[in-house]
């Protein structure tokens, strides 16, 4: 939760390891152009989102479990957080609330309005 992010990059065909294996990756295998640009990809998405929020620490989501190909940001305004959170864009507006109330371990049950922000860039 320090605001940490890796970035895992693939230079040669290997086994990758199963803690790494939902994580989007940069690509160097055949194409040093093709993986850099991805690496700015990562890098530009995460600072036009802290553009938008100003002076704020960018967390990593808790939740380990789903893959971070597709994410949104979050920012609480109750809790003055700002997340890079892991998702599916499949998921109906009530699973990602109940979504994130449980993985964060939020201290209410009811829905309130303006806690959550979305930026999806």
């Amino acid at each position: 939760m320090s605001g940490t992010f890796i970035i895992p990059i693939l230079i040669e065909d290997c086994t990758v390891p199963p803690l790494l294996m939902h994580r989007a990756f940069a690509d160097f295998r055949t194409n040093y152009n093709d993986g850099r640009d991805k690496i700015i990809s990562f890098l530009g998405k995460d600072k036009l989102a802290l553009d938008v929020v100003g002076d704020k620490t960018l967390y990593p989501w808790p939740d380990y479990t789903l893959t971070d190909k597709q994410f949104v940001y979050l920012y609480s305004e109750r809790f003055d957080k700002f997340f890079k959170m892991s998702c599916d864009f499949n998921w109906s507006v009530d699973y990602s609330i109940d979504y994130i109330v449980s993985t964060l371990n939020l201290p209410w049950k009811q829905r309130t309005s303006r806690v959550w922000n979305a930026l999806v860039i």
